[in-house]
């Protein structure tokens, strides 16, 4: 790889998660050789990119605004053993250790030992279809370069009759076919199953708002909108009867090829067996990525679960903030009517991501209050969870916020305060992140609802003594005024 895009340059202290999305691709489309190099061995998503940004900087605080430390770019440069520069054994070497954490995330949700989950359910999606994509690819760059051995073979060797090599030609056009069918429908198959998991977390969000209401008459409107959702899924589940076929069709060729690889045997047995054993290589790298893909698959699918089980719960959250702050309920002692309903418009949000990594999408947009760039949004998303608020009203950066609750007298520095359920917590002295705070914990442990936390919107968890609680630098005494 040359200097322009050597490893060195994107994975560089100072470097933030979009820089890093933009490089990334640089690189990607520069068209240098990056063979053997796993995590590039397929086109990502900017927000699969991210994801690995995420792993790299193993210090950020949830802000997407942190950068790649130092001590991020030597830990990496250390999985061969060299701490001088980053190589291609490095990457591969993430690339394993983002297989383990994402087996871990499926284990545990637990989230006080850090200051942001681990994973999320999205995350977790995210980098297991990174790794489904990467593994599919490797082996097919593998089976490709196979081929093109057994190719030469049949070529260069005068014994083989043209007859025979005619018919070697014939069917691995055939299975070329095929395989290219087998990838259209697969293609299809998966275009519908992304649909069919939106549509799904829409009715996991209803059904949460359903088991979070007491109201009747909003109860049976949320039924209705489930039925329909739920009818309208019917539409994306698609049957694998087609790829089944193919791939019947498929074996069927491959055990052609087989056939022809005994019939050059008979006229030249070194030939004949060279390329027996690059077809048994190749089935055996089949076996193997089915075997692996069946794993990864068993895991997506627990992922989706979790993800249901999210949006679920932050929805019935939601509609039972919505309740205190409607007064269909009883305050439980914490939370004002006003940090109520800022609490379920933020609960609400919970699972909302980023379109491409860039601080962009439909839903980001109108945290924005007609304002249209790809400027952070953490500060903009508080303020719309406080919209109408007559403290500091809308305010595109955490600076805003704060210095209008300081000119109010409702800020108070980390220390001289105890922060309530729907204050605004702010960061670096309003040079760096915000969100709302949603309860604290006896030993201190502050957990919040933020917006662009790794693109994404989130509950986040700052344990005292942690990076991210050390940046917190104080808060917007929201709770102060029960009108506000």
């Amino acid at each position: 790889m040359s200097d322009k895009f050597s490893l060195q340059n994107l994975f560089k202290a100072g470097v933030t998660r979009e820089q890093f999305i933009d490089n990334y691709k640089q690189i990607q489309n520069s068209g240098e050789n990056l063979d053997g190099i796993s995590l590039f061995s397929t086109e990502m998503s900017d927000n699969q990119i991210g994801t690995v940004f995420d792993f790299v900087a193993s210090d950020k605080t949830g802000n997407d605004n942190d950068k790649l430390s130092d001590n991020d770019v030597k830990k990496l440069a250390s999985f061969d053993g060299d701490n001088k520069s980053i190589s291609d054994a490095d990457l591969n070497k993430l690339y394993d250790n983002m297989q383990e954490a994402v087996k871990k995330s499926l284990v545990t949700t637990n989230q006080s030992d850090c200051d942001t989950p681990v994973m999320t359910p999205a995350e977790t999606l995210d980098t297991l279809k990174l790794l489904r994509f990467t593994k599919t690819s490797t082996a097919e760059m593998k089976k490709t370069q196979l081929k093109q051995e057994i190719d030469n073979l049949m070529n260069k060797s005068s014994k083989i009759s043209d007859e025979l090599k005619k018919e070697y030609q014939e069917t691995k056009t055939k299975i070329a076919q095929t395989e290219q069918q087998i990838k259209q429908k697969e293609k299809e198959a998966q275009d519908n199953q992304e649909k069919l998991l939106s549509v799904n977390e829409q009715i996991a969000r209803k059904k949460g708002q359903l088991n979070g209401t007491t109201d009747e008459k909003e109860r049976k409107s949320i039924q209705n909108d489930i039925d329909n959702l739920s009818y309208s899924a019917t539409k994306y589940k698609t049957s694998d009867s087609d790829i089944v076929a193919l791939n019947q069709k498929l074996s069927s060729y491959k055990h052609n090829m087989e056939t022809i690889a005994d019939k050059v045997a008979s006229t030249d047995s070194k030939t004949g067996q060279e390329i027996k054993n690059k077809q048994n290589q190749i089935k055996q790298i089949d076996a193997n990525l089915q075997t692996e893909l069946k794993s990864i698959d068993s895991q997506i699918k627990s992922a989706e679960d979790m993800q249901m089980k999210l949006l679920m719960q932050s929805s019935q959250d939601s509609a039972q903030y919505s309740e205190i702050a409607n007064g269909k309920v009883p305050d439980d002692g914490h939370v004002g009517k006003t940090a109520a309903q800022a609490l379920s418009n933020a609960t609400s949000q919970i699972g909302v991501r980023e379109l491409t990594g860039h601080n962009d999408g439909a839903e980001i947009a109108k945290y924005r209050n007609g304002v249209d760039n790809h400027a952070s949004w953490c500060a903009s998303f508080v303020s719309w969870c406080y919209k109408g608020n007559n403290v500091f009203g809308y305010q595109a950066s955490v600076g805003g916020i704060m210095s209008v609750a300081k000119q109010k007298g409702l800020y108070s520095a980390k220390g001289t305060y105890t922060p309530k359920a729907g204050d605004v917590m702010i960061q670096k002295n309003g040079a760096s992140h915000t969100g709302i705070v949603e309860s604290v914990d006896a030993d201190g442990t502050i957990h919040t609802i933020e917006g662009n936390s790794s693109n994404q919107v989130k509950r986040c968890t700052y344990k005292k003594g942690s990076r991210g609680y050390n940046q917190i630098s104080g808060f917007v005494r929201m709770s102060d005024s029960e009108q506000a």
